[in-house]
């Protein structure tokens, strides 16, 4: 640790993960691997003052981690754990004050089994302080529901992702059918077809934003296939007569379903997960 500090000063230590590594992972769809280690947070008094260490270690498998914990069982130490990584390998994550402020007005620690040591406990303690975290915010959110509409508010990759999913499949499907048509594999009166492009398209462009579905994504929905629509009907000019009039019914379907994206706008709003929260506000 760098420093002495006598048992009796100790107030309490909080079990914790550092980030000894973070890496971008390339293979299998890509994110980010973070490694993590345990570490023990000492909170302790000295000169009259609440002051913290750190004891970090290698790995989940360091034995000097049972060492400790049943070392502070023994001089009857309060020990508690938090999920929350707060240090860095070499460096501060959160500084000193920070983490003292954090260990003095958290409500996210919760206590450490009395037995049994880290790995024994990992999953527990981790499912436990996921499950006491989620109820504290189920509680903040009773007395201020707007906490609940700013986590709910889709983000801008959620409207990626719904715009991405749409296009995709508004573009291929918008695309397949004049060319069936036009190659008389579909027979010439087949346009109401188009209603399994538009339909699924918009279903497809709600799914990621479900959790907070408003009245203006189904606009900005009809808005962006609309515009799809239009340019499948200028990519059909050259195709023939048959693929540009299926083109060109399209794009008036489109433009004139707006009333139509209510169906999977509410099929997908109803499909929303609900939380504890959503269910006692309904029962209620």
């Amino acid at each position: 640790m760098g420093r002495v500090i006598p048992l009796e000063a100790v107030a309490a230590v909080v079990t914790s993960y550092r980030i000894v590594r973070r890496g971008l992972l390339v293979e299998n769809g890509g994110g980010t691997l973070t490694e993590t280690a345990p570490t023990l947070h000492v909170l302790f008094n000295e000169d009259g003052r609440r002051q913290i260490t750190s004891v970090p270690f290698a790995s989940h498998r360091d034995p000097g981690v049972d060492v400790w914990i049943k070392e502070l069982r023994q001089r009857g130490v309060e020990l508690n754990y938090t999920a929350r990584p707060l240090s860095w390998k070499e460096e501060d994550y959160l500084s000193d004050e920070a983490r003292l402020a954090y260990f003095a007005t958290t409500e996210e620690v919760i206590g450490f089994p009395t037995t049994g040591g880290w790995l024994e406990n990992m999953i527990r303690l981790e499912n436990s302080w996921h499950q006491h975290t989620r109820q504290l915010q189920e509680q903040a959110e009773v007395h201020d529901p707007e906490l609940r509409v700013a986590r709910l508010k889709p983000s801008f990759p959620h409207w990626i992702l719904g715009a991405w999913f749409a296009s995709m499949y508004a573009l291929g499907a918008g695309h397949l059918l004049p060319y069936l048509e036009q190659d008389r594999t579909l027979p010439a009166g087949a346009w109401p077809l188009e209603i399994l492009v538009v339909l699924p398209a918009a279903a497809l462009f709600f799914m990621p934003l479900r959790r907070s579905l408003r009245w203006y994504h189904g606009l900005v929905c009809w808005l962006l296939l609309v515009v799809i629509a239009f340019a499948v009907m200028v990519g059909t000019v050259e195709m023939g007569l048959a693929a540009e009039r299926m083109a060109m019914i399209w794009f008036g379907l489109t433009v004139l379903a707006a009333a139509l994206l209510w169906a999977p706008y509410l099929l997908v709003k109803r499909s929303a997960p609900r939380d504890e929260l959503a269910r006692s506000a309904g029962a209620a």
